[in-house]
């Protein structure tokens, strides 16, 4: 009797064992799934030049994922269209730092003008200065 219940009990635990590995197992899987494809989507953004461009990654990311899972040749597009996307990205980026730099050396031109100015015409008041240095 007691060598029967403990066959029992030893075989209860020895499947409840099992199965916590095989939960174990399947979670370490997906785990390693989740890694793999969150690295094939890194490399993905690598190879379109929009590593760290985007403030929203993890909703493209989602996009993505859902894309990858359900419709490959849509991915293939939507991959297209962010590469698009981030190349008028970095084109506004760079034409914004253009204007920038441009607007900066005109403000120093029009402060060296002023300044030459304001030698040449020593009666020109104060106030009148600070206006014209404030346009």
């Amino acid at each position: 009797m007691f060598l029967a219940g403990f066959g029992r009990f030893l075989n209860n635990e020895m499947a409840q064992f099992n199965e916590t590995t095989q939960q174990d197992d399947l979670i370490e899987h997906i785990s390693e799934e989740k890694d793999e494809e969150q690295q094939i989507f890194r490399n993905t953004l690598d190879a379109l030049g929009a590593t760290n461009l985007y403030d929203d990654e993890e909703t493209i990311r989602a996009l993505w994922t859902k894309l990858r899972e359900t419709d490959p040749s849509l991915l293939r597009q939507f991959e297209g269209f962010i590469g698009k996307v981030t190349e008028e990205i970095k084109r506004s980026k760079s034409d914004h730092r253009s204007i920038e730099a441009a607007n900066s050396k005109l403000k120093l031109r029009k402060r060296k003008f002023w300044n030459k100015f304001a030698k040449k015409n020593e009666s020109f008041s104060c106030l009148s200065m600070k206006i014209l240095f404030l346009n």
